[in-house]
């Protein structure tokens, strides 16, 4: 077990899902059930369907994390997915040797990971603004 984590239900992962990518290791990280509090229903619906602002806030996180991460000489973050059952793990493809990835990198993923997962619920609100204003309008 680490030493220090942010989150516990947000602790790294190796390799949980690793034999349904093609990668030399995972670093997965559990994001389910992100704060869906305020948001209708019929935007919650469509985001399930379409993934918009779910997949443009993985997107992100990833640029980050390879910003703050970047390559190393015995491995690196070659790509990002969701997986798992309802896609409740953020997971991080690797190539390279998993043994070298350091507690700090680890530290690094989770803390980058965690605050996106903080923001869901605003950046949510802020991407399905105009669905949220008609829905407010169809109702005066």
């Amino acid at each position: 077990m680490r030493a220090r984590f942010i989150n516990e239900w947000r602790e790294p992962v190796i390799n949980r899902h690793v034999d349904d990518f093609n990668a030399d290791f995972t670093i997965e990280i559990n994001v389910k059930n992100p704060d869906y509090r305020g948001i209708p229903d019929k935007a919650a619906e469509t985001e399930a369907h379409f993934g918009s602002i779910t997949n443009k806030l993985g997107q992100e996180c990833f640029d980050e994390i390879c910003e703050n991460i970047g390559e190393h000489e015995e491995w690196y973050i070659d790509d990002w997915s969701f997986t798992g059952r309802m896609n409740g793990w953020y997971a991080l493809l690797c190539k390279g040797e998993e043994e070298y990835v350091s507690e700090d990198d680890l530290n690094t993923i989770e803390s980058i990971v965690e605050k996106y997962f903080k923001s869901f619920n605003q950046r949510f609100k802020e991407h399905y603004k105009d669905q949220f204003n008609q829905r407010k309008y169809l109702h005066k």
